[in-house]
């Protein structure tokens, strides 16, 4: 029988936990590490499932951080190429968004980072993230959130006196890997310092090189590798403590 499921990580490793690990790649570490709980103490992550007897078919994936007002990548959507065609990956998308509006605190966002597929994920509310783009990153709101990213962008980068920086961990890593790196190529600059291009991977090899970058009311606005600094243009110039 072909079911669709979600798996919440942390919650006891079932029929479709099983057929995630078996479906997922094995050079894929991240999904991975997620999938077996090693950022369940700062993040959310939900697997949503498409199985027939234990056999996964179309896969989708989404997470974010235990902080309040965290950003969601949501993505990872894949299906077997055997089974491609017969309205899987359609039920896993519907299934997810479900899931998603349903939720009585969703996150105020969702960000997307796979290009080109605007014409398929537009119906389900995603829009592309850079201006005049047809394609792209791309952006979904939640709840109340502006209907464009420029907006949302506003409405986070608020103004801020002060600055402040902790160690990074995994519960930052989409207001780095996505919000912020949406917004700098929006702005037509280039995201990542130290010839480092990705938070995520950096938490994963070399945690200690990293740290993020904190506003007054504890928005994420910037990210430090080895001392050196890249923030939303918004604040640069101000004193980070």
């Amino acid at each position: 029988m072909i079911k669709t499921e979600k798996y919440i990580v942390g919650e006891e490793k079932n029929e479709v936990y099983r057929a995630l690990y078996e479906m997922i790649p094995q050079s894929d570490a991240n999904l991975h590490m997620r999938l077996a709980g090693g950022a369940n103490d700062v993040c959310r992550d939900v697997f949503f499932l498409t199985h027939e007897d234990g056999r996964g078919l179309s896969r989708i994936w989404m997470g974010y951080g235990r902080q309040e007002r965290a950003v969601c990548n949501w993505g990872a959507v894949f299906t077997l190429e055997e089974c491609r065609g017969r309205g899987y990956c359609g039920r896993t998308l519907d299934y997810s968004f479900e899931y998603i509006d349903s939720m009585q605190t969703p996150p105020p966002a969702l960000f997307c980072t796979a290009a080109g597929m605007a014409v398929v994920y537009g119906k389900y509310g995603f829009v592309p993230a850079l201006k005049g783009a047809t394609y792209g990153p791309m952006y979904r709101p939640c709840g109340d959130s502006p209907k464009s990213f420029a907006e949302f962008c506003e409405s986070y980068y608020t103004n801020s006196d002060e600055l402040h920086a902790i160690d990074a961990h995994f519960g930052w890593r989409n207001e780095i890997d996505c919000l912020l790196k949406f917004a700098l190529l929006d702005a037509g600059e280039q995201f990542g310092i130290c010839g480092v291009d990705s938070l995520s991977e950096l938490l994963r090899l070399e945690p200690h090189r990293a740290k993020i970058v904190l506003s007054g009311d504890d928005k994420c606005v910037g990210w430090s590798v080895d001392g050196v600094f890249q923030l939303h243009p918004k604040y640069r110039g101000i004193e980070i403590i």
